[in-house]
């Protein structure tokens, strides 16, 4: 791919890993707001997952100014940069995808649980978003935590 062309696309996957992280964030405020307003002394019907979206950054290379091109520039390569995920490759799970609202993970599989989850994080990012947002494409690996509220 031409430099220019890998570097608008490398800086498209930042900007949406980003902007991917404000809806998360919204529906655990919006979990805990909850909580805290209406407590109870009923355990929820559900377990709290903490889930997170990778770290990522651009890196660009450089070399030395070539005058001779017809757009001279000292940008070399571009890189997207991602942190990496604890555990083994095959622990990776395509939890949603944005062809469907339902998970392709059946009810006795065991990372089911972690899917319904994320359908429920769905539902809250598009209710809070009046039908605007949510994130559709949910995959990781399995290692998460739980939390209390």
């Amino acid at each position: 791919m031409p430099y220019a062309k890998e570097e608008r696309a490398i800086f498209e996957e930042c900007k949406l890993l980003i902007w991917a992280n404000s809806p998360l964030k919204t529906a655990y405020n919006f979990m805990e707001l909850f909580m805290a307003q209406h407590p109870s002394r009923k355990p929820l019907p559900f377990e709290v997952l903490q889930f997170q979206f990778v770290k990522a950054g651009m890196a660009i290379t450089q070399k030395p100014l070539d005058n001779t091109s017809p757009s001279p520039t000292t940008n070399h390569a571009a890189y997207l940069l991602e942190e990496t995920l604890p555990g083994e490759k095959a622990d990776f799970v395509k939890f949603l995808h944005n062809a469907s609202t339902a998970s392709e993970l059946l009810p006795d599989e065991p990372d089911y649980h972690l899917a319904e989850f994320l359908l429920f994080i769905q539902h809250v990012q598009y209710a809070i978003t009046g039908g605007l947002t949510y994130v559709s494409d949910f995959q990781g690996n399995i290692e998460c935590s739980s939390s209390s509220y």
